[in-house]
């Protein structure tokens, strides 16, 4: 058990994938080839997230590995769970969009013809997977891995803070409107120290994430393919 608490080479790298991710997606918009494209630019991003998730995965694997044999030792009610639990992530959100800024709708924009909702639909994949990335930085190296109730009541803030922090892309910048991440930051936060297991914060924050953002799309597309 000492060895989840003991900081290793990885898990400084591990600090530097969502960084490192949000300064490349922001060049890929100026490289030459690249910004021309829309259908370049959403391949670019879309494969710089799944490359994120893959060394994220691969650095944890064996956290990862000990994590998922207790989760399906009863896998059924920890799937049920976790779903109950993303459902709470919807009550979470719009009470915290209600309060900070009287608003608590969810857009999802779409795109004209069917291979614009195709194209709309895989630019969205990072949404959804951007739920390992996450949850693995803010929730296991900046929570899961410090030792004693007062230092991880701070980490608990301060990776709460970082996540909502990380999404000012959503928010167009606004500081303030970052609040509610912030907040659901804290919720995800809770789930790993009431569950004392990843997997329930990776799928509770996967099943968000796909509910607001590629599940609306697929519906679209299986609509549009019946027209």
């Amino acid at each position: 058990m000492n060895r989840l608490h003991n900081w290793k080479k990885e898990d400084f790298l591990l600090l530097t994938v969502i960084p490192l991710e949000l300064w490349i997606g922001t060049q890929l918009s100026i490289i030459p080839g690249i910004n021309s494209s829309s259908t370049s630019l959403i391949v670019s991003g879309v494969l710089l997230f799944i490359v994120g998730m893959i060394v994220c995965i691969y650095w944890t694997r064996d956290f990862l590995a000990g994590e998922w044999r207790v989760y399906k030792e009863k896998l059924i009610r920890n799937v049920a769970l976790t779903i109950l639990l993303a459902g709470g992530t919807f009550l979470v959100m719009k009470l915290a969009k209600l309060v900070v800024t009287g608003s608590v709708s969810n857009t999802v924009t779409t795109a004209d013809g069917e291979y614009g909702i195709f194209l709309l639909a895989f630019s969205l994949v990072p949404a959804v997977i951007a739920a390992f990335a996450e949850e693995l930085t803010f929730r296991y190296a900046l929570l899961g891995k410090f030792r004693g109730r007062g230092l991880r009541a701070v980490m608990f803030i301060v990776s709460s803070v970082l996540f909502g922090l990380v999404h000012l892309n959503n928010v167009s910048g606004d500081v303030v409107a970052t609040v509610p991440y912030m907040i659901m930051g804290a919720y995800f936060g809770a789930v790993y120290m009431f569950t004392k297991n990843i997997w329930f914060a990776i799928g509770t924050h996967l099943l968000y994430n796909a509910s607001i953002s590629l599940l609306p799309v697929l519906l679209l597309i299986v609509v549009s393919l019946f027209q």
